[in-house]
């Protein structure tokens, strides 16, 4: 490797930075100018939450859970439609005198089918939103 590799001009783009920086506001008000200065894609790694550097970094909130939990909610209504319709409409069995439709059997196929289908609509919305 010779030196002209590793020197960067004027013309060149800068592609990388890393700092360090002693406390959360101090790296929450670098990210606010850097963002000021025009750098759309940059991240800040820290060992806990800091609270408002999204706003400062200018990520924007995402759809992604609203769209899960249409999913669960969809996953949830159709589970219970299904089992309602197979016992109590289209196959109903008189068993002891036991009503057709009894919603705590059916809780976990419910709860099978909301978590599978929260699964999907967060696969796919991921492929969609990205």
């Amino acid at each position: 490797m010779n030196d002209q590799s590793t020197r960067n001009t004027e013309n060149q783009m800068l592609v990388a930075l890393l700092g360090e920086f002693p406390s959360p506001e101090s790296l929450r008000e670098a990210a606010a100018r850097c963002r000021e200065e025009g750098f759309v894609r940059f991240d800040a790694y820290s060992p806990f939450p800091i609270h408002g550097i999204e706003r400062a970094a200018g990520i924007r909130a995402t759809r992604l859970p609203w769209l899960v939990l249409i999913g669960g909610i969809v996953g949830g209504g159709f589970a219970l439609w299904l089992q309602w319709w197979t016992n109590a409409v289209d196959y109903p069995l008189v068993i002891s005198g036991k009503p057709f439709f009894s919603l705590p059997a059916n809780i976990p196929v419910i709860f099978e089918l909301t978590v599978l289908f929260s699964a999907f609509a967060a696969f796919f919305g991921v492929l969609a939103l990205n």
